[in-house]
């Protein structure tokens, strides 16, 4: 079974951006690739989607997995942030939420589904 995984248009990264991350990392035995999204795609502006076998990865471990390449390539587009001053410890300050969440949900099929979209 295979699990597909829709990615919000305005997170300005790719599901082959995506999937050419997945399968460069340490998740490239099960290979990811992006097809066209199926006619019953749940958003109409949805064109293509990524497909990654369960035979190998859990969804949970999928969905794990695309969040980190997701908010890696979010980081990478932020300018550096200054230091915080010496008073203030990095234990200190509240950690901040990751930009971008996977919600884990069940196609008609029972098959699983992944979507990938800013958090609000």
């Amino acid at each position: 079974m295979d699990v597909q995984i829709i990615v919000d248009k305005d997170l300005a990264i790719t599901p082959a951006q995506i999937a050419a991350a997945w399968n460069a990392g340490p998740h490239g035995a099960t290979q990811a690739r992006v097809v066209p999204a199926p006619a019953t795609a749940y958003d109409t502006s949805v064109l293509e989607i990524i497909r990654i076998a369960m035979a190998d990865v859990g969804v949970a471990l999928v969905a794990s997995g695309i969040q980190q390449i997701v908010n890696a390539s979010f980081a990478a587009r932020q300018p550096i942030q200054p230091a915080a001053p010496p008073a203030q410890s990095a234990a200190a300050q509240p950690a901040e939420a990751p930009p971008v969440e996977v919600i884990q949900l069940v196609n008609p099929d029972g098959s699983p589904l992944l979507v990938v979209h800013r958090r609000t």
